[in-house]
């Protein structure tokens, strides 16, 4: 979609903050190719962070696999496949000693399946902490440098801006778009992150405010359970029959896209000073100036 495509640029003038989803920082991802070109191509200005996620690459700072490798249970479990194969050994000559041993050792393997998913939630709940203090930090700067009128959450980045909003010590709670939310993924099951994934903790401002645009044939994030959980919390959501997780693959996913923001430009553009004071919680009004300004050095 490009500019000679939207002559009447239906978002001029409206400043986006948009968070990416996991491994957006590729050159060549889905939505550097798709989402900020159709928002820009609409005359809006986009914002997007660079939030350095990553399912495996080492060098994304806040890639799962930089996460597993920091908790303290994977380097437990490694003392312990080291140690405990020695030490059975040594006392291989003690029967009480070397049966304790080898049982202790295959006890750890048997236990496998939930130690393998206890380590893969620590680094999903870390990850989501270190992403929502960059979106926190982005949220300040592009506030500063001029104001944000709509908040657009993809995937991984729909489930911080969600939680962005319903957290305790809330960031933002204006005009939000929620795509693809990975919501009912990545917050729900979890222990640290689960009372952030209820909007209704914002009061009326989850009903007014946001809304959810879905792929029914998304095989990444189930369409079933983000339906159940935006109808849950009074959401207005929209399932295109036919989109998948990259939602903007065809011409009119993206005229969606666009219509979704528009509809949502028109309460920022009726806010009133005071209301979109409002708008900026005490987590992003607490960074400082210059944390804040380093969030958006690398924006895409």
């Amino acid at each position: 979609m490009s500019a000679e495509q939207l002559p009447d640029a239906p978002l001029a003038g409206l400043r986006i903050l948009f968070l990416h989803g996991i491994g957006a920082p590729a050159p060549n991802s889905f939505e550097r190719r798709v989402h900020l070109e159709t928002l820009r191509a609409a005359g809006a200005t986009v914002l997007c962070p660079n939030l350095h996620t990553s399912k495996t690459k080492w060098r994304e700072k806040h890639s799962v696999v930089r996460h597993l490798m920091r908790q303290p249970l994977l380097w437990a479990l490694t003392a312990l496949a080291t140690v405990v194969p020695l030490a059975a050994a040594y006392q291989f000559n003690s029967a009480a000693h070397g049966g304790a041993s080898v049982a202790i050792f295959l006890g750890s393997f048997m236990a496998m399946p939930k130690i393998k998913k206890r380590l893969l939630r620590g680094a999903l709940d870390s990850a989501l902490g270190a992403t929502r203090a960059a979106a926190r930090d982005a949220l300040k700067a592009a506030w500063d440098g001029g104001g944000v009128d709509v908040c657009v959450g993809y995937s991984w980045g729909g489930a911080l801006a969600v939680v962005l909003a319903a957290e305790d010590e809330w960031a933002w709670r204006g005009p939000t778009l929620l795509v693809a939310p990975a919501v009912d993924k990545l917050l729900k099951p979890s222990p640290r992150w689960r009372a952030a994934a209820d909007l209704r903790r914002c009061g009326a401002h989850a009903a007014s405010r946001v809304r959810v645009l879905q792929g029914a044939n998304d095989g990444i994030v189930a369409a079933k359970g983000v339906v159940r959980w935006a109808t849950d919390h009074k959401l207005s959501v929209k399932t295109l029959p036919a989109a998948r997780h990259e939602l903007g693959r065809t011409e009119e996913e993206r005229k969606e896209l666009v219509d979704a923001v528009a509809a949502l430009a028109k309460a920022a553009r009726g806010a009133s000073e005071k209301e979109r004071e409002g708008w900026l919680g005490p987590g992003a009004r607490k960074v400082a100036g210059e944390r804040a300004r380093a969030a958006l050095a690398d924006a895409m």
